[in-house]
């Protein structure tokens, strides 16, 4: 049984769409799912707070399984396999999006602000 989000991020024609670290800014963290598709070893050494690792290819599998309640951030290294992640996700009826700069645009975020 899918079960439809009941609040959107954007407009459903904007479903797919390539996320900045500021426009996901925006958003409570409970109004989206953050799911990280690197490695789980590369996961435990540093991830974005309150994502869940799903490593891709290795459990492909499991990406089907997130819950379709809340819209989905898709995050890997630089976002470029997370673009691909979304749109299989996208076939699949969720509501998804990329993080554009994946976890590198995140960390070096994190440092900029930790150096104001």
């Amino acid at each position: 049984m899918q079960i439809k989000a009941n609040k959107r991020l954007f407009p459903q024609e904007e479903n797919g769409k390539n996320l900045s670290l500021a426009q996901m800014k925006i958003f409570e963290k409970q109004d989206y799912l953050m799911v990280d598709i690197r490695d789980s070893v590369v996961f435990q050494t540093g991830n974005i707070p309150g994502s869940i690792n799903i490593p891709f290819p290795k459990e492909a599998a499991k990406l089907y399984e997130i819950p379709q309640d809340k819209p989905v951030i898709v995050c890997c290294q630089k976002g470029e396999i997370s673009s691909e992640i979304v749109e299989l996700l996208i076939d699949a009826q969720y509501e998804a999006y990329n993080l554009t700069d994946g976890f590198c645009g995140w960390l070096k975020d994190q440092v900029q602000c930790e150096k104001k």
